[in-house]
């Protein structure tokens, strides 16, 4: 039989575009790492990035570290070091821990959020279902996401597969920045349907250098209902200015009572800032943070003035139940991967979690029950 005469191909050596995009991953790695946390005698896991070498700070979510007693950091070069909670926030979901390393820390580069678009590349690196050091790439679906997470989402939609264990760990651009902290995805089945969706960059650096500097944010709260204007109700105002939002109810003592803030006013911008959305307001009225001023321009009685209102403290809310996931017993005698235990068969209803190697004997050895907050859905 006469041999083909194609023969073997060459080794292959990728594209320039793929060997670019290796080359740039490559030097992603080292700042990523993997979390586990004991809490409530259970395991879990996470993801984080390095944010600042110097003092060994670490980026990841609220949920990953929230009520945890026990936090290991594993860092791509395969060291355990004991970490400790600087502080978290609950309504952004960020939060910061720290490490102590005898040799300096690889730290991520951060971007600009707000310069990304719909289209635009995205790499995720996390460890999802344990397997750290897992790199997923996309692109950006969709900005300024609101699902009713918490009262502040302006969140990136990315379709970069992300899955339990991913919770924490940083979304890059295609020029290796930091420009999202994976949260959480949508999806029926507990895992990737292609719906992921990130904290901007922008909004994780302000609440961790709020974080670091005082241990937590004091959220700043007007003590007003506002909501969008019917065009109806412009005309009745003779509001044809475009901006604007209207204040409907206003709580007794509070805030925006005490600062002279009516029912019926329209907020056309709040230091300088013209307001579009309710949402918009609340977040820059968040941001002043409690016992700052704000200047709001108003619409009353046809006529627009300015108001000085010292800003309130954000009253404190239960934290919201998140979906949880099981970690398995692990098993002696079962076979292991590069990367996990074997542990038993999922039961169908909940996906596993597999626990790096290496941080096994950190972790309370029990069989599985409910762990979390982990990686979900909506909180």
């Amino acid at each position: 039989m006469a041999k083909s005469s194609r023969g073997l191909s060459s080794a292959f050596k990728g594209s320039s575009q793929e060997n670019d995009r290796a080359d740039i991953i490559d030097t992603l790695m080292p700042a990523t790492v993997n979390i586990a946390i004991t809490k409530d005698g259970k395991a879990g896991a996470g993801s984080g990035f390095i944010y600042d070498s110097a003092n060994g700070y670490i980026v990841t979510n609220h949920h990953v570290v929230n009520g945890a007693t026990d936090i290991k950091i594993l860092t791509n070069d395969d060291r355990i070091l004991n970490a400790t909670v600087i502080g978290s926030d609950k309504y952004t979901d960020i939060a910061i821990v720290q490490v102590k390393s005898k040799t300096p820390l690889p730290q991520a580069k951060l971007g600009d959020s707000d310069k990304m678009r719909v289209g635009h590349d995205v790499i995720a690196i996390g460890a999802p279902m344990g397997l750290a050091g897992t790199v997923t790439t996309g692109i950006i679906s969709a900005k300024d996401r609101d699902i009713g997470a918490g009262p502040y989402d302006q969140l990136l939609q990315h379709d970069a597969s992300v899955n339990p264990g991913n919770s924490g760990g940083p979304l890059f651009n295609s020029a290796g920045e930091v420009i999202g902290v994976n949260a959480m995805i949508i999806s029926r089945s507990g895992t990737s349907a292609g719906i992921s969706l990130a904290i901007p960059i922008n909004q994780a650096q302000w609440v961790a250098e709020h974080i670091i500097a005082d241990g937590a944010i004091r959220w700043g709260y007007l003590g007003a209902t506002v909501s969008g204007i019917p065009e109806e109700e412009r005309e009745t105002l003779k509001l044809t200015d475009p901006r604007g939002v209207a204040i409907r109810d206003v709580a007794p003592d509070g805030p925006a009572a005490r600062g002279g803030l009516r029912a019926g006013d329209i907020v056309l911008a709040i230091n300088g800032m013209d307001v579009k959305a309710a949402r918009f307001l609340t977040r820059e009225i968040a941001k002043v943070t409690a016992d700052k001023q704000a200047l709001l321009d108003i619409w009353r009685d046809g006529t627009q003035q300015t108001l000085s209102v010292t800003v309130g403290a954000r009253p404190v809310e239960p934290d919201r139940p998140a979906r949880s996931y099981q970690v398995p017993e692990p098993d002696a005698d079962a076979p292991h991967g590069p990367e996990g235990n074997a542990g038993p068969e999922n039961d169908g209803e909940q996906p596993l979690i597999i626990i790096p190697r290496e941080l096994l004997p950190y972790l309370q050895r029990r069989r599985p029950g409910p762990q979390g907050p982990e990686f979900g859905g909506p909180r």
